[in-house]
C-alpha cells in the first residue's frame, strides 16, 4: 500500500445559469430506498437533500455578481429536488430522549430550541427535573432562515428556560449547522449581534427581578 498517491478532491465550478437536470437522478434514488424497505419492518423511510448554503461548499461560483445571487440561484434549482421529499416534521421531541440524555455524563446540555419544530420545548422541563449541578443550553438563534431574530425575542427565549431551571443553570446557545446553513457572512454575524443584544435585555430583565424579590 505504500506509494499509492492519494485521489485529489477536486470542485465543481458554476460558469453559467443553473438549472436542475436531476430529476431521473432522484427518482431512481428513491425507487432504490424503497426497494431496500421493502420486506422490511420500517415506521417511516426518509431521503435528505442538501441546503444551498452547504452546496455552496463544493460548487465555485464563476458566474454570478454575488454570493447572494449564486445561493439563490442554488435554491432556485434545487426547488424541484426539495419538493419531492417529505415536509419537515418528523424530529424527534425532546421529552422522547429525554431519559438518555440526562444519563450523558456531561456538566451540560446543548440542544436546539428556536426552530419551528423546537420553540416549544422549553415547556417539557416543567415535567423533568434538570439534575443537580447541569446547565441548559438552549439555541436561541437558529439555522433554519436567514430572518435575524430580534434581540426581544432572543430575551423572550432565554427567560423562558430561566422561568424553569433558574437562570443560573441557562446559557444562550445556538441551534446546530448555524455557520454553514445561512446564507452569507453578514447573516451570520447580524445573528450573533442579536443573541448577544438579546441576552444584555435577559440579564437586565432576571436581575430586576432578582431585585424585586423579598429578601429572607
Amino acid at each position: 500500500m505504500k506509494n499509492i498517491p492519494m485521489p485529489l478532491i477536486t470542485g465543481s465550478f458554476c460558469t453559467g445559469p443553473l438549472n436542475y437536470i436531476g430529476q431521473q437522478e432522484v427518482q431512481r434514488d428513491i425507487a432504490n430506498l424503497k426497494a431496500a424497505a421493502r420486506g422490511v419492518h420500517v415506521e417511516e423511510l426518509s431521503m435528505t437533500a442538501l441546503a444551498p448554503t452547504v452546496m455552496t461548499y463544493f460548487l465555485k461560483n464563476e458566474h454570478y455578481a454575488s454570493d447572494r445571487d449564486f445561493l439563490f440561484a442554488i435554491a432556485d434549482a434545487m426547488n424541484e429536488e426539495y419538493r419531492t421529499h417529505q415536509p419537515h416534521t418528523d424530529d424527534i421531541p425532546l421529552e422522547h430522549i429525554l431519559n438518555i440524555l440526562l444519563k450523558v455524563n456531561v456538566g451540560a446540555y446543548s440542544f436546539e430550541a428556536s426552530s419551528p419544530r423546537h420553540d416549544h420545548e422549553w415547556q417539557v422541563w416543567k415535567k423533568i427535573k434538570l439534575p443537580d449541578r447541569k446547565i441548559l443550553i438552549p439555541g436561541v438563534i437558529g439555522h433554519f432562515t436567514d430572518w435575524i431574530e430580534h434581540p426581544k425575542l432572543v430575551a423572550e427565549r432565554i427567560l423562558k428556560y430561566a422561568s424553569v431551571v433558574g437562570r443560573e443553570n441557562v446559557i444562550a446557545g445556538v441551534d446546530c449547522g448555524l455557520g454553514t446553513r445561512v446564507g452569507t457572512e453578514s447573516i451570520l454575524w447580524a445573528k450573533f449581534e442579536s443573541l448577544v443584544e438579546g441576552g444584555r435585555i435577559a440579564s437586565r430583565e432576571l436581575s430586576g427581578a432578582n431585585s424585586r424579590s423579598p429578601s429572607g
